[in-house]
Formats: C-alpha cells, sequence, structure tokens
C-alpha cells in the first residue's frame, strides 16, 4: 500500500478558508508540513495542520484541495510514489471471466469500496483481463485488486499495466504474462521495463537491480530509449527559441521524463537553461527572421519597441524568442535590448545601496520617459531580483 490517509469525513472549515477532514492513517503516515496528492482527481495539495487522534485517525488541514474533492473514501497519498490516474488497465489474471462491476483496492485495500469510481467493465484479452473504467482511477503497477465475482464476492488480482496498451505492447505483455504470476514486483517491473522501455520506480524499488537499463533519478530507462529522447531533445533545443522544459512532448512519453532526461543533459553540459527554457550551449542560434528583429529593437534605443508594433503573431513570437533567449527584455508593453537595458538601470540605481527604497515617481526623475517605460523597467529589475516589491504595492527595495 502507498503511505497516507484516508478520508473518513469532512469537517466545517474551521477558519474559513481549508478544508478539515478526519482520515485514518494508512502505513507510513505523511508528515506534517509535507505535501500529498488527492485521489480522485490527482491534485496535489499540502497539509498545513496533521492532529493525531485516536484508533489511526487524523485531523487533516488541507490547502490547495477543493471541498467538494475530499469526499468520504478519497485518498491523501505520498507524492514520492508514482501513483496516477487512467480509465484502462491491464489485470493478470487466470481465474473466471469477472462480471461488470466494481473495482476496488489498489493504492489501499479499502479504496472505491463507496463505489465513486463506479461500475467497471472487463474483457479478455490472451491470458490477460482489459478493464475500462467511467472515472479516473489511480494506479501503480504491480498493485492488488479486487473484482467481482459473478455475484459470490471478490477475487484479488494484480495491475500490470496502467494505461491503453496498443496491439505490440499487448502481444508482448501477454507472451510474458503466465510467467508473472506470484512473482516478485520487481520481476514485473524488470518485463515492463523490456517492453515499454522505461518506468517510474517506487520507493521500495529505487535499490532493485534491474537485468537492463540505466538509472536516472527515480526512472530506469533502456539505453537505446534514453539514446532516442536525448537526440530529441538536443534536436529541439538546437531550433531557434530552445525548447520548453515543462512543455516538452514526443510521441505518448511522459512529459516528467522528458524533464528528466533534459535535466541530465543540462549536467553533462550538453544544453544550458535559461529560465524554464532550454538551449545548447554558446550564444543561442537566430535565423534571419530573428535578427531583423533584434535590430529593430536595437534601434528603437531607450525609448524601447512597443510589444503593440509587432505586426502578427508570427512577429510577437519572435520577439519572445528574443526575449527568453536574452537578447531583448521586457514584453510587458515595451522590449529593451540588452544595452538600454544596462544603460536604464546603471542610471536608476546610481547611489542606490541594498535596502534603499525606489518609487515610481523618483525612477522616472532618474530615467526621464514616460510611466509606461519606468513600470517596465520596474518590472524588469524585479525579475532577476535586482529589486523587491514590498506589501503595499508600491515601494520597491533594492536587493
Amino acid at each position: 500500500m502507498v503511505p497516507g490517509f484516508r478520508i473518513l469525513a469532512i469537517e466545517s472549515r474551521a477558519n474559513g478558508k481549508y478544508p478539515r477532514v478526519i482520515s485514518s492513517v494508512l502505513p507510513g503516515e505523511t508528515l506534517k508540513g509535507q505535501e500529498a496528492v488527492l485521489f480522485p482527481g490527482q491534485k496535489r495539495v499540502r497539509l498545513k495542520e496533521l492532529k493525531p487522534l485516536a484508533g489511526g485517525k487524523a485531523a487533516l488541514t488541507l490547502k490547495g484541495a477543493a471541498a467538494q474533492l475530499c469526499t468520504p473514501g478519497a485518498v491523501l497519498l505520498d507524492p514520492a510514489w508514482p501513483v496516477h490516474q487512467h480509465r484502462e488497465a491491464l489485470l493478470l489474471f487466470n481465474g473466471a471471466m469477472p462480471a461488470d462491476g466494481e473495482m476496488s483496492g489498489g493504492v489501499t485495500p479499502l479504496f472505491n469500496c463507496e463505489g465513486m469510481i463506479g461500475k467497471a467493465r472487463f474483457r479478455r484479452e490472451g491470458a490477460l483481463i482489459a478493464v475500462s473504467l467511467p472515472a479516473p482511477y489511480p494506479m501503480l503497477p504491480g498493485m492488488r485488486v479486487s473484482l467481482p465475482d459473478c455475484g459470490r464476492g471478490q477475487q484479488k488480482t494484480t495491475l500490470l499495466y496502467p494505461g491503453t496498451a496498443d496491439k505490440a505492447l499487448l502481444k508482448r505483455l501477454n507472451a510474458a504474462a503466465g510467467s508473472l504470476l506470484g512473482k516478485p514486483i520487481g520481476v514485473l517491473y524488470n518485463l515492463l521495463l523490456s517492453t515499454v522501455g522505461f518506468q517510474e520506480l517506487p520507493p521500495n524499488l529505487l535499490n532493485y537491480r534491474f537485468t537492463d537499463g540505466l538509472r536516472l533519478g527515480k526512472w530506469v530507462i533502456l539505453e537505446g530509449k534514453l539514446r532516442g529522447m536525448e537526440k530529441y531533445l538536443l534536436r529541439q533545443a538546437a531550433k531557434p527559441g530552445g525548447v520548453r522544459g515543462k512543455r516538452i512532448r514526443l510521441d505518448a512519453l511522459p512529459g516528467a521524463l522528458l524533464g528528466t532526461v533534459a535535466e541530465n543533459l543540462e549536467r553533462q553540459g550538453k544544453l544550458c537553461r535559461r529560465g524554464e527554457w532550454y538551449f545548447p550551449p554558446g550564444e543561442p542560434r537566430l535565423s534571419p527572421f530573428h535578427r531583423s528583429w533584434l535590430t529593430r529593437v536595437n534601434q528603437a534605443g531607450e525609448n524601447g519597441f512597443r510589444v503593440r508594433d509587432a505586426f502578427s503573431g508570427a512577429d510577437s513570437e519572435a520577439l519572445a524568442v528574443l526575449g527568453r533567449t536574452g537578447f531583448i527584455h521586457g514584453g510587458r508593453a515595451l522590449w529593451f535590448s540588452a544595452e538600454s537595458l544596462a544603460s536604464l538601470s546603471a542610471r536608476l540605481l546610481s547611489a542606490s545601496h541594498p535596502g534603499d527604497c525606489i518609487l515610481v515617481a523618483e525612477a522616472k526623475t532618474k530615467i526621464g520617459g514616460s510611466r509606461t517605460r519606468v513600470l517596465e523597467l520596474l518590472a524588469i529589475l524585479e525579475a532577476n531580483g535586482t529589486l523587491k516589491l514590498q506589501k503595499d504595492g508600491v515601494t520597491r527595495v533594492v536587493i
């Protein structure tokens, strides 16, 4: 079972802001201040308060969860465990064909005993059972689930593959299904690694020795698969504008896996990161189109180039590319060249020391020009950590 809590009831909001729930404690209690993932919904929340109660229960105050999601039977799980929601799955099963009904268990033996997910449909796929669910179900390879047994009770089985398998993968999994019954969980993950090419590991398998595959954080990946992902990322990053780490997409590969591979390439010096974006080392490549826009911003000087003067979506995107590569700065109302930004910043911060306060009127006196230009410069200096906006929303302090 995955460490965490199972919600039994929800109380009225004690402080009028955060939901408070009464939960049973699953093995490996999640401590106060830690994050948790709420299922159903796969919503990341924070435990603001944890108060142990008698009988293996706890009162929890949650931040980041709407009260309507905190229904009895929902679970709060340790985010270190790679549990994800799916509507489809393949099950290891050699018993009688289950009748359509409610699947339960998995992340905790009692999950879905209230029927919150709804009635599942089952079909035979060779040596496996495919399950289709009306709502997303939290799944983890190797978890034990209970199936309806034609009205005679429940029968236990093991979840082999969460998600929808294509015909080729289904054939490979079917070929090995018979050898997995009763085997340790590591054997199951080893099979998934050899058939899928990668696996996200739960904490209890981080020290497991796989026959093939390279370890990368909490992932294990076949070498050929890893090299293919690296080649793709390097090719994407070499394009003008680079590749955004949080939005990397390649076929059906998990974004978190591609992000981990990109971080590893950064550690190796094959990629460099500017904010959320990855680029090859050295000066980013620019097309003639991007260079023409860089020239226009440079020619605008300290007055800046107005964002609204971009003629089309392609022009706006070209300016955004120049912004994230560090050639120009701003983007709210004006774009400044690096040279203009340095000149304006020097005038604004002349004779200023850490801890000094700067108001908009004072900044306007120092650098002149329009209020729009002053506000754009202040926003840039806030973003790069030179200034910090205070709670009054008016005063900025030199860092």
